[in-house]
């Protein structure tokens, strides 16, 4: 672990109005964003050129760091820092954790992992596991590595097992290399048990609700071609299909703060779904589905404000991000100002849903 403490300087620019109106006799503020809190993202290009760090509060004020080719920010989940960065890099791979002090990134702690942007986080900060590798860098499939972010110790488990996230009480969820249902492994006893009960379909990205009781997950059906859904499931074992879509392909699933609402993007038909996709939500407890909007690009997720009111989606293909009002009933467009914005705090999507890297 390293104590090493960097300030990387940040590269500030104001963002064209959009939503509000320039105070008068202050033309350099920024315009503002409903929702609260502050929201992060990966600057880069419409054509896919993506690098650096940026983060934007509610009031419009727009920091940007430089960042290698090769990493990847997240919102940290650890008390302790603000911005975690995962570097691919196979010379430098490993993480970062940084405190975000005026308009400088503060480096806190760093960890060497094996596996760069593949590594998994627990949601209170303090876990990593990732599949281990030896030093010629051949991946080590039978071996899960475990590293304590608190001390920097390290422990060694074979497994059979690939990390997927953690599960809220402690224990991984991870898939058999020879392929089978997702499962619920225990680092301290080296127990291991289905995550649902009974025979499961494919299950994608499983996020966990934020009172840790439930998850949502993207989910394809068997039979005849390709069919997709959505479903909520807990960690008893239970699974339910909430939103079935036949052919049409279902992005990430993101839960709103108070925990009853999930969020999920669908895309559009053939040709040009990606142009025409529709924002759902779904309230677990009236169990009623609503399209919050259509006609947007197929971005990966849909993300949620501090205070469960707005719905953030990168509408990458109008060059421009849409804040759509939870209920439907508004929507304000924004600049795009980068790739995968998050908001936080909490950090939505959280931490185990990774940067697309391929």
């Amino acid at each position: 672990m390293s104590d090493q403490r960097v300030a990387w300087s940040s590269t500030r620019r104001s963002s064209p109005s959009a939503m509000s109106a320039v105070r008068e006799g202050d033309r350099e503020r920024a315009p503002s964003f409903p929702g609260g809190g502050r929201i992060h993202y990966v600057p880069g290009s419409a054509t896919g050129y993506i690098r650096g760090i940026g983060i934007v509060g509610s009031h419009g004020r727009v920091l940007t760091f430089p960042a290698a080719d090769g990493t990847f920010p997240y919102w940290d989940p650890s008390p302790r820092a603000d911005i975690l960065v995962i570097d691919s890099q196979s010379r430098r791979q490993g993480a970062t954790s940084y405190l975000i002090a005026g308009d400088t990134l503060q480096e806190l702690d760093s960890w060497r992992l094996d596996g760069g942007p593949f590594a998994v986080f627990a949601r209170d900060g303090r876990w990593i596991a990732e599949q281990a590798f030896n030093r010629r860098g051949r991946m080590k499939e039978e071996v899960i590595r475990i590293i304590d972010r608190a001390t920097g110790e390290v422990s060694t488990h074979r497994t059979g097992l690939t990390p997927l996230a953690w599960a809220p009480d402690g224990r991984l969820l991870a898939a058999p290399w020879g392929g089978g249902d997702v499962m619920l492994w225990d680092p301290q006893t080296g127990r291991t048990t289905p995550l649902v009960g009974r025979s499961s379909p494919d299950l994608g990205e499983i996020i966990w609700s934020p009172d840790e009781r439930m998850f949502a997950a993207r989910v394809y059906l068997g039979g005849k071609g390709a069919r997709h859904a959505i479903a909520v499931g807990t960690i008893e074992g239970d699974l339910v299909v909430v939103s079935r879509h036949g052919t049409r392909w279902v992005e990430i699933p993101t839960w709103s703060p108070d925990g009853r609402r999930i969020a999920f993007i669908v895309r559009g038909p053939k040709p040009d779904g990606h142009r025409h996709s529709e924002l759902f939500t779904y309230d677990v407890v009236s169990e009623r589905k609503t399209v919050v909007a259509g006609d947007v690009s197929d971005a990966f997720w849909a993300s949620w404000s501090p205070d469960g009111e707005w719905l953030l989606l990168d509408d990458w293909t109008r060059h421009r991000w849409l804040f759509v009002a939870a209920d439907g009933s508004q929507q304000i467009t924004y600049p795009r100002l980068g790739h995968f914005p998050r908001w936080c705090c909490p950090s939505s999507p959280p931490i185990e849903v990774h940067i697309p890297v391929c």
